[in-house]
Protein backbone atom coordinates (compact mmCIF):
# COMPACT_ATOMS: atom_id res chain seq x y z
CA UNK A 1 0.00 0.00 0.00
CA UNK A 2 1.35 3.47 -0.75
CA UNK A 3 2.00 6.27 1.63
CA UNK A 4 0.56 9.63 1.20
CA UNK A 5 3.91 10.79 0.22
CA UNK A 6 4.40 8.58 -2.39
CA UNK A 7 1.10 9.94 -4.26
CA UNK A 8 2.46 13.45 -3.72
CA UNK A 9 5.73 12.20 -5.73
CA UNK A 10 4.21 10.46 -8.46
CA UNK A 11 1.56 13.72 -8.95
CA UNK A 12 5.09 15.42 -8.42
CA UNK A 13 6.16 13.66 -11.79
CA UNK A 14 3.23 13.21 -13.45
CA UNK A 15 0.87 16.58 -13.30
CA UNK A 16 2.32 18.28 -16.09
CA UNK A 17 1.28 15.74 -18.32
CA UNK A 18 -2.24 15.86 -16.69
CA UNK A 19 -2.08 19.54 -17.61
CA UNK A 20 -0.45 19.22 -21.01
CA UNK A 21 -3.67 16.75 -22.06
CA UNK A 22 -6.29 19.22 -20.45
CA UNK A 23 -5.01 22.19 -22.22
CA UNK A 24 -4.84 20.17 -25.42
CA UNK A 25 -8.57 19.24 -25.19
CA UNK A 26 -10.50 21.22 -23.10
CA UNK A 27 -9.08 24.75 -23.67
CA UNK A 28 -9.90 26.57 -27.12
CA UNK A 29 -6.33 27.99 -29.12
CA UNK A 30 -8.10 31.24 -29.20
CA UNK A 31 -9.39 31.52 -25.18
CA UNK A 32 -5.95 33.20 -23.98
CA UNK A 33 -6.91 34.02 -21.62
CA UNK A 34 -7.91 30.73 -19.94
CA UNK A 35 -5.42 29.44 -21.11
CA UNK A 36 -2.99 31.64 -18.95
CA UNK A 37 -5.90 31.13 -16.10
CA UNK A 38 -5.25 27.80 -16.13
CA UNK A 39 -1.30 26.86 -16.51
CA UNK A 40 -1.99 29.53 -13.49
CA UNK A 41 -4.03 27.15 -11.70
CA UNK A 42 -1.96 23.85 -12.29
CA UNK A 43 1.51 25.31 -11.43
CA UNK A 44 0.42 26.92 -8.15
CA UNK A 45 -0.88 23.06 -7.51
CA UNK A 46 2.36 21.45 -8.46
CA UNK A 47 4.28 24.59 -5.69
CA UNK A 48 1.22 23.13 -3.36
CA UNK A 49 2.12 19.20 -3.96
CA UNK A 50 5.63 19.97 -3.19
CA UNK A 51 5.65 21.89 -0.76
CA UNK A 52 3.48 19.08 0.99
CA UNK A 53 6.04 16.48 -0.17
CA UNK A 54 8.74 18.53 1.63
CA UNK A 55 6.39 18.52 5.10
CA UNK A 56 5.77 14.72 4.59
CA UNK A 57 9.15 13.71 4.86
CA UNK A 58 10.47 13.15 8.37
CA UNK A 59 14.35 12.99 7.43
CA UNK A 60 16.12 13.73 4.21
CA UNK A 61 19.49 11.71 4.90
CA UNK A 62 19.19 9.56 1.65
CA UNK A 63 16.22 9.47 -0.09
CA UNK A 64 12.09 8.33 0.03
CA UNK A 65 11.92 6.49 -2.83
CA UNK A 66 8.54 4.14 -4.05
CA UNK A 67 9.53 1.93 -7.13
CA UNK A 68 7.71 -0.18 -10.07
CA UNK A 69 9.09 -2.26 -12.57
CA UNK A 70 8.99 -1.63 -16.89
CA UNK A 71 8.46 -4.14 -19.60
CA UNK A 72 12.40 -3.25 -20.06
CA UNK A 73 14.51 -4.39 -17.66
CA UNK A 74 17.33 -2.06 -17.75
CA UNK A 75 14.62 0.10 -16.86
CA UNK A 76 13.02 -0.18 -13.56
CA UNK A 77 11.26 3.22 -12.61
CA UNK A 78 12.73 4.05 -8.88
CA UNK A 79 12.19 7.41 -8.11
CA UNK A 80 13.21 9.11 -4.89
CA UNK A 81 13.91 12.63 -3.49
CA UNK A 82 16.11 13.52 -0.88
CA UNK A 83 18.15 17.44 0.36
CA UNK A 84 19.91 17.81 -2.98
CA UNK A 85 16.37 17.41 -5.43
CA UNK A 86 13.95 18.49 -2.90
CA UNK A 87 14.56 22.20 -3.08
CA UNK A 88 15.24 22.29 -6.50
CA UNK A 89 11.92 20.65 -7.92
CA UNK A 90 10.77 23.67 -5.32
CA UNK A 91 12.52 25.92 -7.23
CA UNK A 92 11.55 24.71 -10.74
CA UNK A 93 7.77 25.15 -9.38
CA UNK A 94 8.43 28.51 -8.24
CA UNK A 95 10.05 29.58 -11.23
CA UNK A 96 7.12 28.03 -13.49
CA UNK A 97 4.70 30.26 -11.92
CA UNK A 98 6.21 33.60 -12.43
CA UNK A 99 7.35 32.51 -16.08
CA UNK A 100 3.45 31.89 -16.38
CA UNK A 101 2.89 35.50 -14.96
CA UNK A 102 4.93 37.06 -16.85
CA UNK A 103 4.03 35.55 -20.41
CA UNK A 104 0.71 37.84 -20.97
CA UNK A 105 2.15 39.21 -23.79
CA UNK A 106 2.46 35.64 -25.48
CA UNK A 107 0.31 35.90 -28.26
CA UNK A 108 1.98 33.39 -30.87
CA UNK A 109 0.77 30.15 -30.43
CA UNK A 110 -0.21 30.67 -26.62
CA UNK A 111 -1.91 27.01 -26.33
CA UNK A 112 1.71 25.54 -27.20
CA UNK A 113 3.72 27.76 -25.49
CA UNK A 114 2.14 26.72 -22.15
CA UNK A 115 2.34 22.99 -23.43
CA UNK A 116 5.96 24.12 -24.05
CA UNK A 117 6.68 25.38 -20.45
CA UNK A 118 4.76 22.30 -18.64
CA UNK A 119 6.75 19.82 -20.75
CA UNK A 120 9.60 20.89 -19.39
CA UNK A 121 8.65 21.10 -16.24
CA UNK A 122 7.63 16.99 -16.01
CA UNK A 123 11.45 16.24 -18.02
CA UNK A 124 12.80 18.45 -14.85
CA UNK A 125 10.94 16.76 -12.46
CA UNK A 126 11.50 13.37 -13.32
CA UNK A 127 15.50 14.23 -13.82
CA UNK A 128 15.62 15.09 -10.47
CA UNK A 129 14.03 12.03 -8.56
CA UNK A 130 15.57 9.47 -11.14
CA UNK A 131 17.28 6.82 -9.24
CA UNK A 132 17.78 4.83 -12.32
CA UNK A 133 20.60 5.66 -14.45
CA UNK A 134 19.32 5.04 -17.71
CA UNK A 135 15.92 7.31 -16.60
CA UNK A 136 17.94 9.67 -15.50
CA UNK A 137 19.62 9.70 -19.03
CA UNK A 138 16.24 10.06 -20.94
CA UNK A 139 14.59 12.51 -19.02
CA UNK A 140 18.46 14.50 -19.04
CA UNK A 141 18.41 14.91 -22.50
CA UNK A 142 14.79 15.13 -23.52
CA UNK A 143 14.55 18.53 -21.76
CA UNK A 144 16.78 19.56 -24.48
CA UNK A 145 13.53 19.10 -27.10
CA UNK A 146 10.94 21.96 -25.37
CA UNK A 147 14.04 23.80 -24.89
CA UNK A 148 14.68 24.02 -28.69
CA UNK A 149 11.02 24.59 -29.65
CA UNK A 150 11.04 27.42 -27.34
CA UNK A 151 13.38 29.02 -28.94
CA UNK A 152 12.59 28.55 -32.03
CA UNK A 153 9.59 29.47 -31.89
CA UNK A 154 9.20 32.56 -30.09
CA UNK A 155 12.52 33.58 -30.23
CA UNK A 156 12.72 36.90 -31.43
CA UNK A 157 16.14 37.26 -33.04
CA UNK A 158 17.60 35.66 -36.78
CA UNK A 159 20.20 33.75 -35.06
CA UNK A 160 17.63 31.61 -33.03
CA UNK A 161 17.81 28.52 -35.68
CA UNK A 162 21.53 28.54 -35.48
CA UNK A 163 21.59 28.84 -31.71
CA UNK A 164 18.81 26.11 -31.14
CA UNK A 165 20.95 23.73 -33.53
CA UNK A 166 23.90 24.73 -31.32
CA UNK A 167 22.47 24.07 -28.27
CA UNK A 168 21.11 20.49 -29.43
CA UNK A 169 24.06 18.82 -31.09
CA UNK A 170 26.72 20.45 -28.95
CA UNK A 171 24.83 19.10 -25.85
CA UNK A 172 23.31 16.05 -26.97
CA UNK A 173 26.78 14.41 -28.75
CA UNK A 174 28.39 14.93 -25.70
CA UNK A 175 26.30 12.77 -24.06
CA UNK A 176 26.54 9.98 -25.68
CA UNK A 177 29.34 8.97 -23.62
CA UNK A 178 27.56 9.47 -20.58
CA UNK A 179 25.03 6.54 -22.14
CA UNK A 180 27.95 4.39 -23.25
CA UNK A 181 29.12 4.54 -19.68
CA UNK A 182 25.53 3.51 -18.33
CA UNK A 183 25.48 0.57 -20.92
CA UNK A 184 28.58 -0.73 -19.59
CA UNK A 185 27.49 -0.61 -15.59
CA UNK A 186 24.30 -2.51 -17.10
CA UNK A 187 26.55 -5.04 -18.34
CA UNK A 188 28.87 -5.34 -15.86
CA UNK A 189 26.34 -5.36 -12.96
CA UNK A 190 23.15 -5.97 -14.14
CA UNK A 191 21.89 -2.98 -12.61
CA UNK A 192 22.15 0.77 -13.15
CA UNK A 193 19.90 1.96 -9.74
CA UNK A 194 21.81 4.49 -8.27
CA UNK A 195 22.21 3.15 -4.66
CA UNK A 196 22.66 -0.43 -5.77
CA UNK A 197 25.76 1.15 -7.89
CA UNK A 198 27.12 3.04 -4.96
CA UNK A 199 28.33 -0.25 -3.10
CA UNK A 200 29.19 -1.75 -6.50
CA UNK A 201 31.50 0.46 -8.48
CA UNK A 202 34.14 0.11 -6.09
CA UNK A 203 34.75 -3.34 -7.10
CA UNK A 204 35.97 -2.00 -10.58
CA UNK A 205 39.30 -1.08 -11.76
CA UNK A 206 40.91 2.22 -10.79
CA UNK A 207 41.20 2.16 -15.23
CA UNK A 208 37.73 1.92 -15.64
CA UNK A 209 36.48 3.92 -13.07
CA UNK A 210 38.49 6.94 -14.33
CA UNK A 211 37.17 6.02 -17.97
CA UNK A 212 33.88 6.05 -16.57
CA UNK A 213 34.37 9.47 -14.81
CA UNK A 214 35.61 11.09 -17.56
CA UNK A 215 32.65 10.33 -19.95
CA UNK A 216 30.25 11.54 -16.81
CA UNK A 217 32.50 14.97 -16.78
CA UNK A 218 32.71 15.71 -20.39
CA UNK A 219 28.47 15.04 -20.52
CA UNK A 220 28.27 17.44 -17.42
CA UNK A 221 31.10 20.05 -18.70
CA UNK A 222 28.12 21.05 -21.60
CA UNK A 223 25.40 21.38 -19.07
CA UNK A 224 26.55 22.85 -16.33
CA UNK A 225 28.72 25.04 -18.73
CA UNK A 226 32.15 24.88 -17.33
CA UNK A 227 35.25 26.85 -19.79
CA UNK A 228 35.67 25.60 -22.49
CA UNK A 229 32.11 24.15 -23.45
CA UNK A 230 30.14 27.40 -22.50
CA UNK A 231 29.41 29.16 -25.59
CA UNK A 232 25.91 27.07 -26.33
CA UNK A 233 24.62 29.07 -23.69
CA UNK A 234 25.63 32.65 -24.42
CA UNK A 235 24.16 31.91 -27.61
CA UNK A 236 20.52 30.24 -26.10
CA UNK A 237 20.65 33.39 -23.82
CA UNK A 238 21.21 35.86 -26.72
CA UNK A 239 18.43 34.00 -29.33
CA UNK A 240 15.80 32.59 -26.63
CA UNK A 241 12.94 34.44 -25.31
CA UNK A 242 12.93 36.06 -21.69
CA UNK A 243 11.11 33.34 -20.62
CA UNK A 244 13.45 30.48 -22.15
CA UNK A 245 16.31 32.90 -20.51
CA UNK A 246 14.60 31.84 -17.28
CA UNK A 247 14.45 28.51 -17.48
CA UNK A 248 17.84 27.87 -18.76
CA UNK A 249 19.42 30.45 -15.78
CA UNK A 250 16.92 28.82 -13.19
CA UNK A 251 16.05 25.23 -13.98
CA UNK A 252 18.81 23.06 -16.73
CA UNK A 253 21.66 24.92 -15.47
CA UNK A 254 20.96 23.11 -11.98
CA UNK A 255 20.94 19.81 -13.97
CA UNK A 256 24.27 19.76 -14.72
CA UNK A 257 25.37 20.59 -11.03
CA UNK A 258 23.06 18.16 -9.58
CA UNK A 259 24.71 15.36 -12.43
CA UNK A 260 28.08 16.47 -11.08
CA UNK A 261 27.38 16.12 -7.66
CA UNK A 262 25.48 12.90 -7.74
CA UNK A 263 27.48 11.08 -10.40
CA UNK A 264 30.95 12.34 -10.08
CA UNK A 265 31.49 13.08 -6.76
CA UNK A 266 29.65 10.54 -4.90
CA UNK A 267 29.39 7.84 -7.33
CA UNK A 268 33.33 8.09 -7.96
CA UNK A 269 34.73 10.03 -4.84
CA UNK A 270 38.02 8.99 -5.30
CA UNK A 271 38.43 9.59 -8.95
CA UNK A 272 37.59 13.45 -8.10
CA UNK A 273 39.87 13.47 -5.98
CA UNK A 274 42.83 12.16 -8.42
CA UNK A 275 41.08 14.94 -10.90
CA UNK A 276 41.32 17.28 -8.66
CA UNK A 277 43.60 19.42 -9.88
CA UNK A 278 42.51 19.09 -13.79
CA UNK A 279 38.73 20.62 -12.71
CA UNK A 280 40.24 23.38 -10.48
CA UNK A 281 42.49 24.34 -13.35
CA UNK A 282 40.00 24.58 -16.38
CA UNK A 283 37.32 26.25 -13.59
CA UNK A 284 39.77 29.02 -12.28
CA UNK A 285 40.42 29.43 -16.32
CA UNK A 286 36.61 29.69 -16.97
CA UNK A 287 36.15 32.14 -13.87
CA UNK A 288 38.67 34.39 -14.97
CA UNK A 289 37.43 34.20 -18.50
CA UNK A 290 33.78 34.95 -18.37
CA UNK A 291 34.65 37.75 -15.57
CA UNK A 292 37.01 39.23 -18.27
CA UNK A 293 34.41 38.39 -20.89
CA UNK A 294 31.63 40.30 -19.29
CA UNK A 295 34.08 43.64 -19.22
CA UNK A 296 34.24 43.72 -22.88
CA UNK A 297 30.43 42.51 -23.83
CA UNK A 298 28.19 45.31 -24.91
CA UNK A 299 24.76 42.66 -25.13
CA UNK A 300 22.98 42.85 -21.86
CA UNK A 301 21.81 38.85 -22.54
CA UNK A 302 24.84 37.90 -22.95
CA UNK A 303 25.97 39.83 -20.30
CA UNK A 304 23.93 38.29 -17.91
CA UNK A 305 24.19 34.96 -19.41
CA UNK A 306 28.23 35.44 -18.96
CA UNK A 307 28.22 36.09 -15.19
CA UNK A 308 25.87 33.20 -14.93
CA UNK A 309 28.77 30.91 -16.61
CA UNK A 310 31.04 32.36 -13.80
CA UNK A 311 28.75 31.07 -11.29
CA UNK A 312 28.70 28.30 -12.74
CA UNK A 313 32.27 27.48 -12.85
CA UNK A 314 33.04 28.72 -9.12
CA UNK A 315 30.06 26.18 -8.13
CA UNK A 316 31.94 23.44 -9.27
CA UNK A 317 35.47 24.57 -7.75
CA UNK A 318 33.57 24.50 -4.69
CA UNK A 319 31.90 20.95 -5.00
CA UNK A 320 35.26 19.49 -6.24
CA UNK A 321 36.68 20.06 -2.88
CA UNK A 322 34.96 17.20 -1.52
CA UNK A 323 34.61 18.84 1.74
CA UNK A 324 31.43 19.00 3.88
CA UNK A 325 31.72 23.21 3.76
CA UNK A 326 32.31 23.36 -0.49
CA UNK A 327 29.44 20.83 -1.09
CA UNK A 328 26.86 22.42 1.57
CA UNK A 329 28.02 25.72 -0.29
CA UNK A 330 27.67 25.02 -3.66
CA UNK A 331 24.51 23.70 -3.14
CA UNK A 332 22.85 26.89 -1.96
CA UNK A 333 24.70 29.46 -4.03
CA UNK A 334 22.88 27.19 -6.69
CA UNK A 335 19.76 28.25 -5.24
CA UNK A 336 20.48 31.18 -4.54
CA UNK A 337 21.97 31.88 -8.60
CA UNK A 338 18.46 30.57 -9.36
CA UNK A 339 16.51 33.79 -7.80
CA UNK A 340 19.03 36.10 -8.56
CA UNK A 341 20.08 35.84 -12.13
CA UNK A 342 15.81 34.47 -12.96
CA UNK A 343 15.00 38.06 -11.80
CA UNK A 344 17.72 39.58 -14.14
CA UNK A 345 16.58 38.34 -17.07
CA UNK A 346 12.53 39.06 -16.10
CA UNK A 347 13.86 42.35 -15.32
CA UNK A 348 15.59 43.20 -18.96
CA UNK A 349 13.11 41.47 -20.69
CA UNK A 350 10.57 43.90 -20.15
CA UNK A 351 13.26 46.89 -21.10
CA UNK A 352 13.78 44.83 -24.34
CA UNK A 353 9.71 44.68 -25.05
CA UNK A 354 9.39 48.73 -24.43
CA UNK A 355 12.71 49.46 -26.33
CA UNK A 356 13.23 46.87 -28.36
CA UNK A 357 17.77 47.11 -27.86
CA UNK A 358 20.00 45.60 -25.82
CA UNK A 359 22.88 47.58 -26.09
CA UNK A 360 24.05 49.08 -23.16
CA UNK A 361 25.15 51.87 -25.11
CA UNK A 362 21.69 53.07 -25.79
CA UNK A 363 20.87 53.38 -21.93
CA UNK A 364 21.07 55.37 -19.42
CA UNK A 365 19.38 56.90 -16.91
CA UNK A 366 16.72 55.04 -15.85
CA UNK A 367 16.75 55.42 -12.48
CA UNK A 368 15.13 59.36 -12.99
CA UNK A 369 12.22 57.49 -14.84
CA UNK A 370 12.33 54.29 -13.78
CA UNK A 371 12.98 54.35 -10.24
CA UNK A 372 11.49 51.15 -9.20
CA UNK A 373 12.74 48.83 -11.73
CA UNK A 374 16.38 50.44 -11.42
CA UNK A 375 16.21 49.61 -7.70
CA UNK A 376 15.47 46.22 -8.40
CA UNK A 377 18.40 45.90 -11.35
CA UNK A 378 20.74 47.64 -8.56
CA UNK A 379 19.70 45.51 -5.99
CA UNK A 380 19.78 42.15 -7.82
CA UNK A 381 23.35 43.25 -9.26
CA UNK A 382 24.95 43.97 -6.53
CA UNK A 383 23.21 40.19 -5.02
CA UNK A 384 24.74 38.38 -8.11
CA UNK A 385 28.54 40.25 -6.56
CA UNK A 386 27.51 38.47 -2.95
CA UNK A 387 26.13 41.67 -1.09
CA UNK A 388 25.82 41.29 2.44
CA UNK A 389 21.88 40.21 3.88
CA UNK A 390 21.50 38.74 0.24
CA UNK A 391 21.50 35.09 -0.22
CA UNK A 392 24.41 35.20 -2.43
CA UNK A 393 26.62 36.12 0.88
CA UNK A 394 26.23 33.33 2.58
CA UNK A 395 26.91 30.45 -0.14
CA UNK A 396 30.01 32.31 -1.77
CA UNK A 397 31.89 33.35 1.74
CA UNK A 398 31.87 29.48 2.58
CA UNK A 399 32.97 28.33 -0.82
CA UNK A 400 35.57 30.99 -1.20
CA UNK A 401 36.37 29.43 2.45
CA UNK A 402 36.40 25.96 1.27
CA UNK A 403 38.29 26.36 -1.83
CA UNK A 404 40.77 28.34 0.34
CA UNK A 405 41.32 25.75 2.77
CA UNK A 406 41.62 22.84 0.49
CA UNK A 407 44.38 24.83 -2.22
CA UNK A 408 45.46 28.73 -1.26
CA UNK A 409 46.65 29.55 -5.09
CA UNK A 410 42.94 28.32 -6.44
CA UNK A 411 41.40 30.08 -3.17
CA UNK A 412 43.03 33.31 -4.29
CA UNK A 413 41.89 33.16 -7.64
CA UNK A 414 38.88 32.73 -6.66
CA UNK A 415 38.80 35.62 -4.54
CA UNK A 416 40.19 37.51 -7.78
CA UNK A 417 36.83 36.72 -9.85
CA UNK A 418 34.72 37.45 -6.62
CA UNK A 419 36.18 41.13 -7.25
CA UNK A 420 35.81 41.09 -10.80
CA UNK A 421 32.19 39.99 -10.33
CA UNK A 422 31.85 43.28 -7.94
CA UNK A 423 33.40 45.59 -10.80
CA UNK A 424 31.63 44.64 -13.50
CA UNK A 425 28.13 44.62 -11.58
CA UNK A 426 28.95 48.03 -10.39
CA UNK A 427 29.88 49.17 -14.09
CA UNK A 428 26.20 48.07 -15.36
CA UNK A 429 24.57 49.46 -12.42
CA UNK A 430 25.87 52.56 -13.51
CA UNK A 431 25.92 52.52 -17.31
CA UNK A 432 22.27 51.68 -17.31
CA UNK A 433 20.54 53.54 -14.14
CA UNK A 434 22.85 57.08 -13.89
CA UNK A 435 24.23 59.34 -16.50
CA UNK A 436 22.91 61.03 -19.39
CA UNK A 437 19.55 59.45 -20.95
CA UNK A 438 20.03 58.87 -24.48
CA UNK A 439 16.79 60.14 -26.06
CA UNK A 440 17.11 58.97 -29.61
CA UNK A 441 16.27 55.43 -28.10
CA UNK A 442 14.40 56.03 -24.82
CA UNK A 443 11.49 58.01 -26.53
CA UNK A 444 9.00 57.51 -23.35
CA UNK A 445 9.00 55.82 -19.47
CA UNK A 446 6.86 53.81 -17.54
CA UNK A 447 7.80 51.53 -14.28
CA UNK A 448 6.82 48.34 -13.48
CA UNK A 449 3.30 46.96 -13.89
CA UNK A 450 1.49 45.30 -10.94
CA UNK A 451 2.69 41.49 -12.25
CA UNK A 452 6.20 43.23 -13.02
CA UNK A 453 6.47 43.88 -9.10
CA UNK A 454 4.67 40.96 -7.83
CA UNK A 455 7.23 39.30 -9.74
CA UNK A 456 10.02 40.57 -8.61
CA UNK A 457 9.48 41.86 -5.04
CA UNK A 458 8.77 38.40 -4.70
CA UNK A 459 12.02 36.64 -5.81
CA UNK A 460 13.72 39.77 -3.68
CA UNK A 461 12.33 38.60 -1.35
CA UNK A 462 13.69 35.16 -1.33
CA UNK A 463 17.14 36.35 -1.87
CA UNK A 464 16.76 38.67 1.15
CA UNK A 465 15.07 36.18 3.25
CA UNK A 466 17.97 33.56 2.18
CA UNK A 467 20.31 36.09 3.08
CA UNK A 468 19.10 36.96 6.61
CA UNK A 469 18.20 33.37 7.55
CA UNK A 470 20.25 31.31 5.57
CA UNK A 471 19.66 28.16 7.91
CA UNK A 472 16.38 28.08 6.02
CA UNK A 473 17.80 26.43 3.40
CA UNK A 474 20.87 25.23 5.52
CA UNK A 475 19.87 22.99 7.77
CA UNK A 476 18.39 20.23 5.37
CA UNK A 477 21.60 20.89 2.73
CA UNK A 478 23.97 20.34 5.82
CA UNK A 479 22.06 17.28 6.83
CA UNK A 480 22.15 15.85 3.54
CA UNK A 481 25.50 16.58 2.81
CA UNK A 482 26.77 14.67 5.53
CA UNK A 483 25.23 12.26 4.95
CA UNK A 484 26.66 11.42 1.53
CA UNK A 485 30.02 12.03 2.43
CA UNK A 486 29.84 9.45 5.62
CA UNK A 487 28.61 6.47 3.08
Amino acid sequence: MLLPSDYLLFFINNLPIFTIIYLLFFVGENEIDTLRNTSLVFSFMSCFIVDQLYRALTSYNGFYFNSSTSPLSILTNVIGVDGFSIYLIYLTSILLVLCILYSRSVDFRPKYFYITLFLIQYCVNNAFTALNLLSFYIYFEAVIFPMFALMVLWGSRSRKIYAAHFLYLLTYFCSLLRLLSILYLYYRFGTVEYEELLSLVGTLTPTVKRILWVSFFLSVMVKVPIFPCHLWLTEAHAEAPTVGSVILAGILLKLGVYAYLRFCVFLFPDITDNYKIFVYTICTIGLLYTCSAVLRQLDIKRIIAYSSIGHRNFVILASTTHSYAGISSARFTSLSHGFISSGLFFLFGRLYDRYKTRNILDYGGLAMYRPLWSFCWAFRHLSNAGLPFTSAFPGETISLLAILTDDYLIGFVSYIGAILATVYSILIISRICFGPVNSTRIAYFDDLTIEETIINFFLLACVFLFGIRPNTLLDVINDTTAFWLNR
